[in-house]
């Protein structure tokens, strides 16, 4: 699963802030049972 960069689409709606934070979560929970 590859993180969507923040402000890739939708910025007209809102639609990538749904996703960037959750995604930017997730990412920190894998960083860290990676480490």
């Amino acid at each position: 699963m590859s993180p969507a960069p923040a402000g890739d689409a939708g910025d007209d709606n809102g639609y990538n802030i749904v996703f960037t934070f959750p995604t930017i979560r997730i990412n920190i929970v894998i960083t860290l049972e990676d480490s």
